[in-house]
């Protein structure tokens, strides 16, 4: 829903965190860059 709504607003970059929790299951998000962690993204 709020990934949704960035893109309404035309916010180019959007990125899902697919597992935001070490807690649940990674769960892809579909139509968006999804990565695990900040990690993949920090230089």
């Amino acid at each position: 829903m709020f990934l949704e709504s960035a893109s309404t607003f035309k916010i180019k970059n959007i990125i899902a965190i697919n597992k935001p929790s070490s807690m649940i299951d990674k769960k892809i998000v579909p139509g968006f860059i999804n990565i695990e962690n900040f990690l993949e993204v920090m230089p």
